[in-house]
């Protein structure tokens, strides 16, 4: 191979050096967005599970409420209803693998 193109791959070689590293920049700005959300996501996750397992603690908190708050049961439980309503179809479009 002759010098002049061993220095023009060295040079190609260095371009795409800066391009990757310039792309590794711009992915981890795009993941770093995405932390506090997926963090949110996680807890909401392990909260679900823990009241799978556990259903008691939902009976209890909804018993709370309606002794608590009788003028805002109704908001309440069409608030929760909205809330399942929508687990539900997240659920069904994302299953399990």
């Amino acid at each position: 191979m002759s010098s002049r193109r061993i220095a023009e791959i060295q040079a190609r070689r260095a371009e795409l050096l800066v391009l990757s590293a310039r792309q590794r920049e711009e992915i981890g700005r795009a993941l770093n967005a995405w932390s506090l959300p997926s963090v949110v996501m996680q807890r909401g996750i392990a909260g679900w599970n823990y009241i799978k397992a556990h259903p008691e603690v939902l009976a209890i908190a909804v018993g709370a409420i309606v002794t608590l708050r009788q003028r805002r049961t109704v908001k309440w439980f069409s608030v929760a209803f909205a809330a399942w309503e929508i687990y539900q179809r997240v659920k069904d479009r994302f299953p399990r693998r």
